[in-house]
């Protein structure tokens, strides 16, 4: 007997409990996204340009690769920090930005609140790592109330918000 390959869902079940603290009662997860991979490999390169860097400068004497590794530290450690602790989550009554890895914390918009969303790309988000900064404006503040940094594909997560924002 044949079997039927066919494309499981995303299992939303497991999405939701691995997020159930930062979610209201009833409250479904739709999407989860987080910290672009791509911007992940450009802070490791920036990371390791001042150990190539120290090279170069001090040959392989090991005080200039330690300096070199300090201050190379500093990039590796954030773009580490950012993928562990930054998570974005489409659910169907709101976006929440949930950030922090012993301490958290969170802020969102409920989708009768958002007013606008804007996507913001810098010539190398846009070219290169194909990721993005999404502003989410709500009514009563001019300003970006809820701001998801570093998404990658960020038009597709805007579609994705969209979707849902428009849904009554």
């Amino acid at each position: 007997m044949a079997t039927e390959n066919t494309v499981q869902p995303p299992n939303f079940q497991s999405l939701e409990s691995e997020h159930q603290k930062f979610l209201a009662p009833g409250e479904k997860v739709i999407k989860v996204f987080d910290y672009a991979n791509a911007e992940l490999m450009w802070d490791l390169l920036w990371g390791f340009l001042p150990v190539l860097l120290a090279i170069i400068l001090f040959g392989f004497d090991i005080t200039g690769i330690i300096i070199g590794l300090f201050i190379g530290s500093y990039f590796i450690l954030s773009g580490l920090y950012k993928k562990l602790t930054l998570k974005y989550l489409v659910t169907d009554k709101r976006v929440v930005l949930k950030k922090g890895l012993i301490g958290q914390s969170t802020v969102s918009a409920d989708y009768s609140k958002i007013t606008d969303v804007t996507v913001q790309q810098g010539i190398l988000g846009r070219l290169i790592l194909h990721t993005g900064t999404i502003v989410l404006n709500t009514a009563g503040t001019d300003l970006g109330e809820v701001i998801l940094k570093w998404v990658q594909n960020p038009f597709e997560a805007k579609n994705t918000i969209y979707a849902h924002l428009h849904k009554k």
